[in-house]
């Protein structure tokens, strides 16, 4: 059974950043809702199992290069899996946005908007390279 330690609550507080914005959608119908849910948690579950199979077969102390090779590699192709997915998402989100938009100023807020939105997805994605994928 899939057991969370306290070491994936940046993993939760990512992902309760990525899709509680989905939940409250008007442009997205429900049942595409549901899909992003299960494949976000579809790769969730494989990217724990897959990170403590790697620790459970690698990690000894001390800490061999082997393990960091394997766990950095793991969390940099999952790290796509979770990313790219959510850039196009959210570009469409905002793409759809600032179509309906129809003042300037309104577009311009958007725009802003949509660059902080972008500075916190480079953000996430260093986070969480980082963060599991770290190699002393």
């Amino acid at each position: 059974m899939l057991e969370l330690s306290g070491e994936y609550k940046g993993l939760v507080i990512m992902l309760i950043f990525i899709l509680i914005p989905v939940l409250f959608l008007k442009t997205i119908n429900k049942y595409l809702k549901a899909v992003i849910y299960v494949y976000f948690t579809v790769v969730t579950v494989v990217f724990i199992q897959g990170r403590e199979k790697i620790h459970d077969k690698y990690y000894d102390v001390p800490v061999p290069d082997l393990y960091w090779d394997k766990n950095s590699k793991w969390v940099g192709d999952v790290s796509y899996y979770y990313f790219i997915p959510v850039a196009i998402l959210f570009s469409y989100i905002f793409y759809k946005w600032f179509q309906s938009t129809k003042s300037p100023l309104s577009k311009v807020v958007w725009t802003i908007t949509f660059i902080i939105v972008i500075c916190l997805f480079f953000i996430f994605t260093f986070i969480f390279n980082f963060g599991y994928g770290y190699r002393p």
